[in-house]
C-alpha cells in the first residue's frame, strides 16, 4: 500500500523516474542514482547508475507530470491494472483476473513488483500472444516484451520460427522508436548506458539476492555457459513436448535472467494462465503450487532466493503437462520440420512417458 500511496522509499521506479527526469532536464539519465534522486526529491543512497536501457525511460515520461510521490502512485496503481490485463488478454473473465490482480499487488512479491517495470514485459508478451495472428499488435507486443529488460527480446525467436516475418518487422520499428527517442534529448544516452547501466547490472548480479539460476550455478562453482546451455535444452524438450516454442520460450526469459528478484516471478503470469487453462489436474496444482510457494515466501529482511529456482521448475513441469496445441500456431513450419525426423512420434512418446510418470 505504501507505493499506492507514493510515500518514499527506494524502488525501481524510482531509479527509471530519476533517469527520465535528468533525461529532459539536460542531464546524464546514468549519472549516479544517489545524485539523481536528490534532485526528484526522494533520496535513495544508491552509487551504481540506472541499470534499465533507454528503451525503458519513453514510459515513464508521462509520469514526470506530477512530482515524485505522485507518479509512484500513479505508476502502482497502473501496473495493477496491467496484471489484470495480461490475464485479461488471455480470456481470464474479468472478476477473477481482477481478484487475482489485486491479490497479487497487495502480497509478496507482486507488492515489490508495481514498484517496478516487469509487469510490462507479462503485458507484452500476453499481447503477443493474443494477437498473434495480427502483425501489427503482435510485433507492438514483441516490443512491449523486449523494453524493460534486453532479455525479453528472447520472445521474437517464436516468430521466426513459424515465419511470422510481419510481427518482427513491426516490434523492430517500435523497438527502434523506443531507442532513439532518448537520444532526441541526450545523443550520448546509450553509450552512458554501456558504460554505467551495464556496469550497475553486473554488480547486481554479484549480490547475495540475486535469485537468477545463473548466479546460484556461479556460487555452485558451475559455469554460467552449461546453465545457459541446459536451460536452452529444456526449453527445447518443451518445445517438442507441447509442439510450441512460445511458452518454452517465456519461461526461458525467466530461467535465463542474469538478475531476478523474487518479483521478476510476475513475468511467468502469462504461462502460467496458459498452464492453468490448457492443463491438468496435476499442471495446475503445480502452477498453485509455485504460487502459494512464491506468495508464503516474505523477505524477513532477506530475499528468498532459493524460492525461485523452485518455483520456476514448477512451472516447467506444469508446462510440460499442458495438452499441445492442435493447431500448432508456433511450431516448425512443415518445410522446417522435415528436417526433424519423427520429431512428432518422439513428442508424443516423449509427453506420454512423462505423463505417466505423475
Amino acid at each position: 500500500m505504501h507505493q499506492f500511496l507514493g510515500r518514499p522509499g527506494g524502488t525501481d521506479f524510482l531509479v527509471d523516474y530519476a533517469s527520465a527526469y535528468a533525461l529532459v532536464h539536460h542531464g546524464d539519465a546514468y549519472e549516479i542514482t544517489e545524485k539523481l534522486s536528490e534532485r526528484v526529491g526522494a533520496h535513495w543512497e544508491v552509487s551504481t547508475a540506472n541499470p534499465h536501457p533507454p528503451t525503458m525511460l519513453p514510459f515513464i515520461l508521462p509520469f514526470l507530470a506530477g512530482d515524485y510521490r505522485s507518479a509512484l502512485g500513479a505508476w502502482s496503481l497502473a501496473m495493477l491494472f496491467v496484471l489484470i490485463l495480461s490475464m485479461r488478454f488471455l480470456d481470464v473473465p474479468w472478476a477473477v483476473a481482477g481478484g487475482v490482480g489485486v491479490a497479487l499487488a497487495v502480497s509478496f512479491p507482486g507488492a515489490y513488483g508495481i514498484g517496478n517495470p516487469v509487469p510490462l514485459i507479462g503485458l507484452g508478451l500476453a499481447i503477443a500472444y493474443r494477437w498473434r495472428n495480427h502483425p501489427l499488435l503482435a510485433g507492438l507486443g514483441i516490443a512491449l516484451a523486449a523494453a524493460p529488460k534486453i532479455s525479453g527480446i528472447l520472445i521474437v525467436i517464436p516468430f521466426l520460427l513459424a515465419r511470422r516475418f510481419k510481427a518482427v518487422a513491426v516490434a523492430a520499428g517500435v523497438y527502434g522508436v523506443l531507442a532513439g527517442l532518448p537520444v532526441l534529448f541526450q545523443s550520448n544516452v546509450w553509450s552512458r548506458y554501456f558504460q554505467a547501466g551495464v556496469r550497475a547490472a553486473v554488480l547486481n548480479a554479484s549480490r547475495s539476492d540475486n535469485a537468477s539460476w545463473l548466479h546460484l550455478a556461479e556460487r555452485c562453482g558451475v559455469s554460467s555457459f552449461v546453465v545457459i546451455a541446459l536451460l536452452g535444452v529444456l526449453a527445447i524438450v518443451a518445445a517438442i513436448i507441447t509442439r510450441d516454442t512460445f511458452w518454452p520460450a517465456v519461461w526461458l526469459i525467466v530461467v535465463a535472467l542474469p538478475i531476478a528478484w523474487m518479483y521478476s516471478l510476475l513475468t511467468l503470469l502469462p504461462l502460467a494462465v496458459h498452464v492453468v487453462r490448457r492443463g491438468s489436474p496435476t499442471s495446475i496444482g503445480l502452477i498453485l503450487a509455485a504460487a502459494g510457494l512464491m506468495i508464503g515466501s516474505p523477505p524477513s529482511s532477506h530475499w528468498p532466493v532459493v524460492v525461485f529456482p523452485w518455483v520456476t521448475m514448477l512451472a516447467f513441469i506444469g508446462l510440460l503437462l499442458t495438452r499441445p496445441m492442435t493447431d500448432e500456431r508456433f511450431w516448425l513450419p512443415h518445410r522446417a520440420a522435415t528436417f526433424v525426423p519423427r520429431i512428432g512420434s518422439l513428442s508424443r512418446t516423449a509427453r506420454s512417458r512423462f505423463q505417466r510418470t505423475f
